[in-house]
């Protein structure tokens, strides 16, 4: 990814949800899946374990050239639900 910005409703769940940008640039330089919503937008995935559980987070952005705009972020415990076994 060359160039990453947040939107403010970004910035805003990372402090609400406690999230910090170094877990997020970690999980968009080597997510453990990419799912394509559509042409402009990507959900990059990570799983990590956090108190003996395993979570899962979910780094959505929109992609325009070279710029990719964190568009929301959250952590959940619903592995499963969202986890592509390809």
């Amino acid at each position: 990814m060359n160039n990453v910005v947040f939107s403010d409703h970004a910035r805003k769940e990372m402090l609400r949800r406690n999230i910090t940008q170094l877990q997020i640039e970690e999980v968009l330089q080597s997510p453990e899946q990419i799912i394509s919503v559509n042409e402009e937008r990507n959900i990059y995935q990570s799983r990590f374990e956090l108190n003996q559980k395993q979570y899962l987070l979910r780094v959505v952005g929109d992609i325009r050239g070279d710029l990719l705009t964190v568009v929301t972020i959250y952590k959940t415990s619903k592995v499963k639900k969202y986890w592509s076994e390809q």
